[in-house]
């Protein structure tokens, strides 16, 4: 939370105050008063807006850092966290709260190391050693993927530094374990702080089944979600309950999923989209198809889960039915959901299905229009498309323009589909082209081979 006299500034500042001074500042009842009356009056030793400063070049820091870290650009970033750390001279700013942003940008740009480096030199820089540069520093090691570390650091710093761990490094260390794939050392970590006295939160009780979710231990979800509740007293929220629903649909049981949306809405909270969505595709994929009706017209007349990610199942699940595919187009629209790659995905693979050209070549080609980009999979299906019709000179050519843009599709999982261009340009009698593709094949994917015997031994030559 800002310092309390920044908080009174910034409200004052953004409101028009009515005028209740003396003489020699009226003038009109309703004059607002000046920014640098407020300086004056609430901030008289800038003290505030020396610490508001520090956090606004902090939050740029945080965006530019970041961008430098996409570009590659590593050693800019050293030199620009190390120029605020050395330019911050005024004794305001100067505090561990500081130094600990300055780590956690480490963190942003996925340089752990520096974070550590920047750490060990705390008591040299004159900034006092407490659990709030600890986090930082642990923080940093999540943020940089290096999460199986942390267990690690935890245990040297704070034997160390005498640190003594809080909830926030405790949820760390439980997101570290979870991270790394060791949600049941999470729970192990749960135990430990109901022993030390530190209830378990919310955030970690939600840290650890998300854990379990993304271990694919979805078995375990609802036991834990249970025993863990009740045993440090945690009352599950609405993430905790979505977490809930998504173990039943990816084991199968959507029917479980429902059956949690109804107790949701008996404690009178909130159903996310995101649970709606999980169990409309669970549904889907479990062809229960009545109740995937019931479940639309409940989201529809509730106005909650219609989502890009809903109507593109419903699209996905149309079966042949163009025209239903279309006006479930249209209906996103007229909702102002704006289809994504995903959608457009699933509509060019209907139209591919029922042989429809036309509508595939007008969807790829409006793309750019509709504000995406095709990606691997948008190429793999307008490649699998135009062999299966023998355009094997298009489909090379649309081979071609993924390779252009860096979106090949994964031929190591379509081999059926690679053999297919092949022959097909080989009965073209194109075989500097076949050539070329199985090239660019080895290149981009050493494990495949098959293609390339096959075309070896049928007379295309040595790749």
């Amino acid at each position: 939370m800002p310092p309390p006299n920044l908080l009174l500034l910034r409200r004052l500042s953004a409101t028009t105050v009515a005028a209740n001074a003396s003489s020699a500042e009226a003038g009109s009842s309703n004059k607002p008063i000046k920014i640098s009356k407020l300086r004056s009056k609430f901030d008289r030793n800038h003290k505030a807006l020396k610490i508001h400063s520090s956090i606004s070049k902090l939050n740029a820091l945080d965006a530019t850092v970041r961008r430098l870290a996409e570009s590659k650009r590593f050693d800019d970033v050293v030199s620009l966290i190390e120029s605020h750390k050395q330019n911050s001279e005024e004794e305001e700013v100067k505090t561990e709260s500081f130094l600990s942003s300055l780590i956690n940008c480490y963190g942003v740009a996925s340089m752990p190391d520096h974070a550590l480096g920047m750490y060990n030199k705390i008591d040299e820089l004159g900034f006092p050693r407490t659990v709030l540069s600890f986090n930082a520093v642990l923080n940093a090691f999540v943020r940089s993927k290096c999460c199986q570390k942390v267990p690690t650091l935890f245990k040297e710093i704070s034997d160390k530094y005498g640190i003594i761990p809080n909830e926030d490094s405790f949820k760390i260390l439980v997101m570290s374990y979870c991270e790394s794939g060791l949600p049941e050392k999470g729970v192990e970590v749960l135990e430990q702080m109901h022993e030390l006295g530190i209830p378990p939160t919310i955030i970690s009780f939600n840290v650890v089944l998300t854990g379990f979710v993304q271990s694919k231990c979805y078995e375990k979800v609802p036991t834990l979600f249970q025993e863990l509740s009740e045993k440090y007293g945690i009352v599950p929220d609405t993430f905790s309950y979505a977490i809930l629903v998504s173990s039943y649909c990816e084991l199968g049981l959507p029917e479980k999923g429902l059956e949690v949306l109804e107790l949701m809405k008996a404690k009178n909270m909130q159903v996310t989209g995101h649970a709606y969505n999980m169990i409309l595709i669970a549904l889907y994929n479990k062809g229960n198809i009545d109740e995937v009706e019931k479940l639309w017209t409940e989201m529809l007349k509730n106005g909650c889960g219609l989502s890009v990610v809903s109507y593109t199942a419903r699209i996905r699940n149309v079966g042949d039915d163009v025209g239903k595919a279309k006006g479930l187009i249209e209906e996103m629209r007229e909702f102002g959901l704006k289809p994504d790659i995903l959608t457009y995905n699933v509509l060019m693979d209907c139209f591919c299905r029922n042989g429809n050209s036309e509508e595939v070549k007008k969807v790829y080609e409006g793309l750019q229009a509709n504000g995406c980009t095709p990606d691997a999979v948008s190429f793999g299906i307008l490649i699998n498309h135009l062999c299966v019709n023998a355009e094997y000179e298009d489909a090379y050519k649309m081979f071609k323009e993924s390779v252009k843009v860096n979106k090949i599709p994964n031929f190591d999982k379509m081999k059926d589909l690679a053999l297919g261009l092949v022959d097909g340009l080989m009965e073209k009698n194109k075989l500097n082209e076949a050539k070329e593709f199985l090239c660019t094949l080895k290149e981009k994917f050493p494990n495949f081979t098959n293609a390339q015997k096959k075309a070896e031994t049928d007379g295309v030559g040595s790749v």
